[in-house]
């Protein structure tokens, strides 16, 4: 078997639509009988299946006004790392979803995490970088991540932004299985019906 592990960094984004849409994406998964997905969520900084999560509110999701981006990626991938020793077969995709760059980091700096990823980019790692209301290309080429989306924070964008990310989810797995995979344009347009109809959100949504 051949196994995809995400791993998705949420960092210090606190407006009400994201809530809402990481609320109703885990919802559809506890309920969707035999989904398997294996993910990280970098907010609490822990390795877990789906089932072991749970909905997010005001008070169980609090972001300080910082992001510790750096941190943040830094401990997650190291977890996933540390978990994945031993094993083979396997790809990984790295999506980071910000609304800030870095600016509160305390063990991890840009050099580090830039190291990590050009490391980690030469076995099978993919990583993509989602953000708003700053210069998005700047701050994932300081760490050599070209695969970048930006999106407004209203209700309109961010479900276009979701839609597009889980259709390019599925462009990666069917070019992981079909033998085709290109890690350098992530975020292309979409034209293969299959990946359409295949779209995670665009299934939540209908």
């Amino acid at each position: 078997m051949h196994n995809i592990y995400n791993l998705e960094g949420i960092s210090q984004i606190a407006c009400n639509d994201l809530k809402k849409f990481y609320n109703k994406m885990l919802t559809y998964c506890l309920d969707t009988p035999n989904l398997s997905i294996r993910s990280a969520i970098s907010t609490v900084s822990r390795l877990a299946s789906f089932h072991k999560l749970d909905t997010i509110n005001d008070s169980t999701y609090t972001p300080a006004s910082l992001t510790p981006l750096y941190d943040a990626m830094g401990f997650s991938i190291s977890k996933l790392q540390h978990y994945l020793e031993g094993k083979d077969n396997y790809d990984v995709l790295v999506t980071v979803l910000t609304d800030g760059e870095e600016n509160a980091s305390k063990e991890y700096t840009g050099s580090t995490i830039k190291k990590l990823v050009d490391d980690l980019k030469q076995q099978n790692w993919t990583f993509t970088y989602i953000g708003a209301d700053h210069d998005v290309e700047a701050m994932a080429s300081k760490m050599n991540i070209f695969n970048t989306m930006s999106f407004d924070k209203n209700d309109r964008d961010i479900k276009k932004m979701f839609i597009k990310e889980s259709e390019s989810r599925v462009k990666y797995s069917l070019g992981i299985r079909n033998g085709d995979l290109d890690k350098n344009d992530f975020y292309s347009k979409i034209v293969n019906e299959e990946v359409k109809k295949e779209s995670f959100w665009k299934k939540l949504f209908s």
